[in-house]
């Protein structure tokens, strides 16, 4: 069975609801801005006029005084802010630069697991989920049912390795099959610098760029469960065998408190040192931020949205 047909593709498109266009071709290529102007002044269906400039969401830069220069602790390796309701790219610094994503890989899990929405349908843990070392939510039961909606708890909120092949394993049934689906999700909304080896994020091979996590942040808030969990600070979660587990966010910023934060991933290995995925809301004003390999992903983070926010009052 095709990849397509198993993981019904064409829901990658509804997971960001009205927001379909932002994953075409011509929405990420910078020296595209008319495209669709054209398209129609074409088929005679628009007369040639002067217009306002659109948006390519994540690629077209914010105006000028809208442009922060934030002051770092230390400065991170990659990174880009975003604001949500523009789309305009208020800073990037090597947003296009492939490299190693450490566990923000299961934003894209969470997509793909998310494109078949049955949340409540039970999956049974393997001993190879349950034994995974490195961020586990921990006490899955070798041969228990859990949900698919509490294993995505475990696997967003404190970044759980066994949730994450937990998943993996019941939707995809074996590992390369799911993350072929990875890859042909990322192909689909046209992510440039991104390729996955592993549902999880432990092995180098999994790679992308702040600009692609940034399209990729915006897909999972767009999906109104995945955006329920990713904003949650704490929660207990059933493991099997009437045993539970309490699971604490692992954002800085949720655990912080910092104010309007919204969610949404961290990451952390060796390789790709500290990477954080945030979002926050001030009154109508939305960021959004990914931060690569800084020495202190929540300081950092917290110095690029409150730069951001500042710059949005003038």
């Amino acid at each position: 069975m095709r990849l397509r047909t198993l993981f019904g593709l064409g829901a990658v498109l509804a997971i960001v609801g009205g927001c379909i266009a932002v994953f075409g071709a011509e929405a990420l290529d910078p020296g595209s801005n008319h495209t669709a102007s054209a398209a129609a002044q074409q088929r005679g269906t628009v007369r040639a006029a002067p217009a306002a400039a659109t948006v390519a969401w994540g690629v077209t830069k914010a105006p000028v005084k809208h442009r922060v220069h934030p002051r770092f602790p230390v400065v991170p390796q990659a990174g880009i802010l975003i604001d949500l309701n523009t789309g305009e790219v208020m800073w990037a610094s090597r947003a296009d630069k492939r490299r190693p994503i450490a566990s923000l890989t299961k934003l894209m899990t969470a997509l793909v697991v998310a494109q078949r929405p049955r949340l409540d349908k039970t999956v049974t843990i393997s001993s190879n989920a349950s034994n995974m070392s490195g961020s586990v939510v921990g006490g899955l039961g070798i041969g228990s049912h859990v949900k698919v909606r509490d294993l995505l708890k475990g696997m967003l909120i404190v970044s759980g390795n066994d949730a994450a092949t937990a998943l993996a394993e019941g939707v995809g049934h074996r590992k390369g099959r799911f993350v072929g689906a990875m890859n042909h999700t990322a192909a689909a909304m046209h992510l440039k610098c991104t390729h996955y080896v592993s549902p999880v994020g432990l092995a180098e091979g999994d790679r992308s760029c702040a600009r692609d996590l940034a399209f990729e942040a915006r897909a999972v808030l767009a999906n109104k469960d995945l955006r329920a969990i990713v904003r949650t600070v704490w929660t207990r979660i059933p493991t099997g065998y009437g045993r539970t587990r309490g699971l604490y966010n692992r954002n800085p910023l949720m655990r912080s408190h910092y104010l309007g934060i919204t969610g949404i991933k961290t990451g952390h290995t060796a390789p790709a040192g500290q990477c954080l995925v945030a979002s926050a809301k001030r009154g109508n004003r939305r960021l959004l931020g990914v931060i690569l390999a800084a020495d202190e992903n929540g300081r950092a983070m917290a110095s690029l949205l409150d730069a951001g926010f500042a710059a949005l009052r003038h």
